[in-house]
């Protein structure tokens, strides 16, 4: 009789233990998953600065080989992923400029490779559109930035990058 209550006692302290180690493990993984979303919104902002400045820099190097013309707005992306002429035809023969970027980059809160241009006399500002880009040139200067009113960790928006 005596043997019989000692594993009906050892029995639910073992179901006792075990949902108490679930409960452990459970908020274990909720602190992993938090710390992961932390490292991942870091990444994406590391991953958008990183390609706001290459593109900044590869439009630069294009202005510089085409007598300080940027990109046309309309055909920015044709004429950075091709190769050009020092007077901006786009894949015609003797074409030696260029390409200035394999593809162009996605924006990483929509996906969208597509670049809205808008003309100087436009409100330089984000609207969340499908457009992955704003793009505006003036002729002899330009600005690109991220469509997207979101905001970085520190509060700052990800348009001002």
């Amino acid at each position: 009789m005596t043997e019989r209550r000692t594993r009906s006692s050892f029995a639910g302290r073992s179901l006792l233990e075990l949902l108490l180690v679930i409960v452990i493990l459970g908020a274990l993984a909720g602190i992993c998953i938090a710390a992961m979303g932390a490292y991942s919104s870091g990444a994406r902002e590391s991953a958008l600065r990183n390609d706001i400045r290459h593109l900044r820099t590869q439009i630069t190097l294009y202005q510089l080989q085409h007598a300080n013309r940027p990109p046309e707005g309309d055909r920015l992306v044709e004429m950075l992923t091709s190769r050009t002429t020092a007077e901006g035809e786009i894949d015609v023969a003797g074409a030696a400029l260029g390409p200035y970027l394999h593809e162009f980059p996605a924006n990483p809160f929509n996906r969208s490779r597509t670049v809205r241009s808008i003309s100087p006399d436009q409100e330089f500002a984000p609207d969340d559109s499908e457009y992955g880009w704003i793009y505006q040139s003036d002729g002899s200067s330009f600005r690109i930035a991220v469509n997207t009113t979101k905001r970085d960790s520190s509060g700052v928006l990800y348009f001002s990058y």
